[in-house]
């Protein structure tokens, strides 16, 4: 693969590992305020990518290969001189995961429709769709198939996590509810995205990077600590929440925000 393609690669892994669900392991401290602001930066600027090369000769040809991507229309960069941070356009993005063989935004947009139609009201946490009810589990178990589901799901909603259509809470056991956002419904009540002809095909060394670069920088966001020592992050949900899926039949207000367009 090219240096460009890398860096598009790299950077969409940073991205999903900064977004991804809270799972057991994230909620040692200070894990959830190392998430919590990282989730923050992304949402104001992006992320930073480095390439493997810290030296002076590095770091320029790393700022050429990020200016070249923007000038494909494919990150966009913030920050001091435009230097800081990247993030991906919805081209890149798009681009991103077809090379690395995700599911894409259309996949995600039919997920934000399902979870509006389960989601159910939870005393003060609000709506909350259980990711077992989204896989057609009952219980958690440990049946390769049974993770296998929860890890096809995960990677569906992806898209829709980075661009803010949905939020994942979970239990201090990294048990995950969905939730779909203002901007969410708003999404949901409108047409599948189309994507752009032209996509690149899913290659395996893309897929193999971005699996590698996924681990390894979710495994530094653990290690980290919060630029804000007295940053606490999100706290879990209650491991005896009771959470029920709606009776079929039942009215759902979600749905109806959502324009009356869900299925």
């Amino acid at each position: 693969m090219s240096p460009k393609t890398d860096a598009l690669i790299g950077l969409l892994a940073l991205t999903d590992a900064v977004c991804r669900p809270m799972r057991r392991g994230d909620w040692t401290l200070p894990t959830p305020a190392v998430l919590w602001e990282a989730r923050k930066r992304f949402a104001a600027a992006g992320l930073p990518w480095h390439g493997s090369d810290a030296t002076e000769a590095g770091r320029k040809a790393d700022q050429r290969l990020l200016e070249a991507l923007a000038a494909a229309g494919l990150v966009v960069l913030a920050g001091r001189d435009r230097r800081a941070t990247a993030r991906l356009t919805e081209l890149g993005d798009q681009s991103a995961r077809s090379l690395a063989g995700l599911a894409n935004v259309d996949a995600s947009h039919a997920l934000v429709r399902e979870v509006l139609r389960l989601q159910t009201s939870v005393d003060r946490y609000g709506p909350l769709c259980s990711e077992l009810w989204l896989v057609g589990l009952r219980r958690y178990t440990t049946d390769l198939d049974d993770c296998a589901a929860l890890g096809v799901l995960q990677e569906r909603a992806a898209p829709a996590l980075c661009r803010g259509w949905l939020l994942c809470r979970s239990s201090g056991e990294g048990r995950g509810f969905y939730a779909a956002t203002d901007l969410g419904r708003r999404i949901a009540a409108g047409p599948v995205p189309e994507l752009p002809g032209g996509l690149p095909e899913a290659d395996q060394q893309a897929a193999d990077l971005y699996d590698s670069e996924f681990i390894a920088y979710r495994a530094r966001l653990r290690i980290m600590r919060p630029e804000n020592p007295a940053e606490l992050g999100d706290l879990p949900l209650p491991a005896s929440l009771d959470i029920h899926p709606r009776r079929p039949g039942s009215r759902n207000p979600a749905a109806r925000q959502a324009g009356g367009q869900v299925r």
